[in-house]
């Protein structure tokens, strides 16, 4: 048939009669004449209808998924359970639903691990699944709008900007020469990190200064005897015989020297400075002391023990004041150099306990009974008794353990130092003490 149509095309005819399906014989189609229209059709129809093979269907990602996962044998519900995600988000998956998840921020990892659960590529399944359901990720609406906006900006300032004969044109705004927004913001930083500074220079000074303050702890000290002896009473037989031998100018200036005020109030001066501005030459126990001044020999008005001395005749016997009892040597623990002492009594009460610097002392008080000392660095520590200095108590750094603090037991337990220091010889020299009574 397709011969006849290519001869009546080429315009070839030939009489006689022509095989119809195939037999020779019988009748003939208008012998020697091309097909018909009707034998057209059905030719055409007949090339239309071929066989189509397997691949040549459209495979949607739905189909293979499930393929995939009846490969494997498992159901919605087992891969729910294995993957922890609902079987409804599964099924979705793979019919690319998008509507039936409710946050669109998981969409993404549930897709890349149901891939990797069927051991199949994530990236891929996922472009895929993009694809044919159409989504485009969590930030596309921001994206897109984002993207319009920047056109827009870009088209409005593309129009905006004017051309040549606009530019300079003399109706242009002028320049603004005011402060700027933006200048006004860097004076604000600038300024806070100038108080910034100011703040910790100034917290910096004042905690040096905190530092450097010296804080004094009272003391206890010996008490000084600053009044006279008084004279006992005498009988009264005795007080007329001496009023009236006693001139009368000389037993008044007796009352004046009497009643006459001994005590100063003491003067204080501030010590909260520096330690650098501390003269040790000025303050200290080794401190220079001030001696009392003396009235003239000539000018002293006498006192009554003088003045009943003179006028008593030779016969008569008068009372002597009773010897006021002596006040025991202060005595002091002196360091040559860095050391611990600690001052304590016999029952365990610790009276003093520091580390006492080069030259530096601690005065025991005369109050205090039977006083022990516990030093470390013993060969540094050096025990004063009035002017004379003892010692050491001890060698090296070794410790020295319930040394009595007493003024008799230190004079007869210990030697007279004669190698001092050199720390130790400069205080004892500013505290006017001679090397010779040392």
């Amino acid at each position: 048939m397709f011969q006849q149509t290519l001869q009546c095309s080429l315009g070839w005819r030939q009489d006689g009669p022509r095989p119809v399906n195939g037999r020779s014989g019988g009748g003939t189609n208008r012998a020697g004449s091309c097909p018909d229209e009707g034998d057209r059709l059905v030719m055409q129809e007949h090339a239309v209808n071929t066989l189509r093979g397997f691949d040549s269907y459209e495979i949607k990602l739905g189909d293979e998924l499930r393929g995939e996962r009846a490969s494997l044998g498992k159901s919605l519900l087992d891969v729910q359970r294995e993957l922890k995600i609902k079987a409804a988000y599964i099924d979705a998956i793979e019919n690319c639903d998008v509507s039936v998840f409710p946050n669109r921020g998981y969409i993404a990892g549930y897709v890349r691990a149901y891939a990797r659960y069927l051991r199949l590529d994530a990236a891929d399944i996922y472009a895929r699944f993009c694809a044919e359901s159409g989504f485009e990720g969590v930030n596309a609406e921001l994206t897109r709008s984002s993207d319009r906006q920047r056109k827009t900006t870009a088209a409005s300032g593309a129009s905006s900007l004017p051309d040549e004969i606009l530019r300079k044109s003399r109706f242009q705004a002028p320049a603004s020469f005011g402060i700027s927004l933006d200048s006004l913001s860097g004076l604000g930083s600038v300024a806070v990190l100038v108080a910034l500074v100011v703040g910790l220079g100034y917290g910096a000074l004042y905690l040096l200064n905190d530092i450097q303050r010296i804080g004094f702890e009272p003391v206890p000290q010996t008490p000084v005897v600053s009044a006279p002896p008084v004279l006992p009473a005498t009988p009264a037989s005795q007080s007329a015989d001496l009023a009236a031998l006693t001139p009368a100018p000389d037993r008044d200036l007796a009352l004046v020297d009497m009643y006459a005020p001994r005590l100063k109030a003491p003067s204080i001066e501030p010590r909260d400075g520096p330690i650098a501005s501390i003269d040790p030459d000025k303050y200290g126990v080794f401190a220079p002391a001030v001696a009392p001044a003396t009235s003239d020999p000539q000018t002293r008005v006498p006192g009554p023990t003088a003045i009943a001395r003179r006028t008593v005749p030779a016969g008569e016997s008068v009372e002597t004041a009773p010897a006021v009892p002596t006040v025991p040597p202060v005595v002091s623990v002196v360091a040559g150099s860095d050391a611990w002492i600690r001052v304590y009594q016999p029952d365990g009460t610790v009276i003093f306990e520091r580390i006492l610097g080069p030259g530096e002392s601690y005065q025991v008080p005369g109050t205090v009974e039977q006083p022990l000392l516990r030093a470390g660095n013993a060969g540094a520590i050096y025990l004063r008794v009035g002017s004379r200095v003892f010692g050491p108590i001890g060698e090296g750094s070794s410790i020295a353990r319930a040394i009595p603090l007493d003024a008799n037991n230190i004079a007869a337990s210990w030697p007279q130092a004669a190698n001092l220091p050199r720390a130790l010889q400069d205080v004892l020299q500013s505290a006017g003490l001679p090397v010779s009574e040392r």
